[in-house]
């Protein structure tokens, strides 16, 4: 089992999630990705005493693991002391409930199969796409536009998107994205609910 270190977080990117640990001991400084930090952490900022591990990345360079925000003393926050700042539990079931919504009615043909089809296969699409832009972040290469991920999600991707959130806790701490991210399934499911209005109302629509 990898020894559990205590260092300072003394730089944080929040725009990449990405920043460098201070370590107490004699040291050079250790990278550290926010896919990297335990749940229920708080926002990363610079001044974070942090309990981590070592690991090595594909390039051979270490990096800290299983990190966790520790108290004065250094010793790691308890449960109760942990504050509630990850991914809201509301998002999934906000989307578990659409998914059934929309199955539902692409199975009794008030919805066109293919919607159905389009959302699902966008939601993979845009699951594949926050996956590549986290390991884009975590390797240091070439990311992939925030643009790209918003338009994906407003195309029928935003239930893959918040997948990939919470599995991947990708994309789950700039507040301005996130903002942005639910403008986009607002808009969706205003869209898809205006595309078919004339059919809910008992009216024939068209496709």
């Amino acid at each position: 089992m990898a020894a559990k270190l205590k260092g300072t977080l003394v730089q944080w990117d929040d725009a990449k999630g990405f920043g460098f640990i201070e370590p107490r001991l004699p040291g050079p400084r250790v990278f550290v990705h926010i896919g990297d930090f335990a749940r229920k952490t708080p926002r990363p900022e610079a001044g974070l005493q942090l309990v981590y591990q070592l690991a090595n990345s594909a390039d051979g360079k270490q990096r800290a693991v299983a990190v966790v925000q520790s108290r004065l003393d250094g010793k790691p926050l308890t449960a109760q002391e942990k504050p509630n700042s990850g991914p809201s539990k509301l998002a999934p079931l906000f989307t578990i409930a659409f998914c059934l919504m929309l199955g539902a009615a692409t199975g009794l043909e008030l919805v066109p199969q293919l919607v159905g089809s389009i959302c699902l296969l966008m939601s993979i699409l845009t699951f594949g796409l926050y996956a590549w832009d986290k390991k884009a972040a975590r390797a240091g290469h070439w990311r992939t536009a925030e643009s790209t991920l918003l338009l994906a999600g407003l195309l029928g991707g935003w239930p893959g998107a918040v997948a990939a959130q919470h599995w991947l806790r990708h994309k789950t701490v700039k507040t301005s994205f996130r903002a942005r991210f639910w403008a986009t399934v607002g808009l969706h499911c205003c869209l898809l609910l205006l595309a078919y209005d004339q059919h809910f109302f008992g009216l024939p629509y068209h496709f």
